[in-house]
């Protein structure tokens, strides 16, 4: 917790020393992202190699890799996932597989305000439900957790011979964890990902319309790490301009945000994580 609140005010080095002391799960992979936060180049690859020499990897690992190897120029093959923008996987779920009703009947339930909700300091005009949404026993949340894990299965499937870490060490158990974004006029995400999940998407049960030039709403993604050093260097990104009704699946490692959105319309996503248990 003590490195924690350094990180959030931007002490990375004694971030690094506190997550150094700790023992919490992901101590190694914060401690090693503090240094790349602190710019300390040659004590980040060094401790990333003793990390990858013990076959431990994370989400957290593959973005802090992902961007020191453009940042410092040092290319990098065993990262979380490699050639990231070739893991995006966009699809559209029909009504056979989750009916018009019940996806109507989820902006309903949101609308009626039967969530709680939480503070999500990236979150711009917008508001975030509370706790894991899978855990509602409402009938259309459950008929969708099963539509979603139905492609989760189908994406480990389309990549399963694919050498990436994220790939080979697919987490034996996981639960699957889910919260509803709402965004209103001019709301949008800053740059994230999700270090706690292995595999990331987002239903878009509601997206607002634009047209064939606009961005608005769409999703970025990026290889540039929000608190890392860039060095000058360039950092590709992907827009994806996403509709209702798209599914997107991802590696949790890659960073994203959105492009806010300028209508009065709502933006409404319902947002997921596979977290190795």
């Amino acid at each position: 917790e003590l490195a924690n609140i350094y990180k959030s005010i931007r002490d990375f080095k004694l971030a690094a020393k506190y997550f150094r002391k700790s023992s919490e799960r992901h101590s190694n992979s914060n401690y090693l992202e503090a240094l790349l936060c602190d710019d300390r180049q040659e004590q980040f690859f060094n401790e990333y190699s003793k990390l990858n020499d013990q076959e431990i990897t994370t989400p957290l690992l593959g973005g802090a890799i992902q961007h020191a190897s453009i940042a410092y120029g040092k290319q990098n093959n065993r990262s979380f996932c490699n050639d990231i923008f070739n893991y995006i996987d966009l699809n559209k779920v029909d009504e056979n597989q989750f009916s018009e009703f019940h996806r109507e009947k989820i902006i309903d339930f949101h609308k009626k305000q039967e969530l709680n909700y939480r503070h999500q300091p990236m979150l711009h005009s917008g508001k975030q439900s509370a706790g894991n949404i899978f855990k509602n026993e409402n009938e259309s949340i459950q008929l969708l957790k099963t539509c979603i894990e139905n492609q989760i299965n189908n994406y480990q499937q389309k990549f399963q011979n694919n050498p990436q870490n994220f790939i080979k060490f697919w987490p034996k158990k996981y639960i699957l964890y889910g919260w509803i974004v709402t965004m209103e006029s001019g709301g949008f995400l800053s740059l994230h990902n999700h270090k706690e999940g292995w595999l990331s998407g987002s239903f878009y049960l509601k997206v607002p319309k634009r047209n064939s030039y606009e961005d608005q709403g769409s999703i970025v993604f990026s290889e540039l790490g929000p608190l890392y050093p860039k060095k000058e260097k360039i950092y590709q990104t992907k827009t994806i301009k996403v509709e209702t009704r798209d599914i997107c699946l991802f590696p949790s490692s890659i960073f994203h945000s959105t492009v806010p959105i300028t209508t009065d319309e709502e933006r409404i996503v319902f947002v997921f994580d596979i977290i190795p248990s």
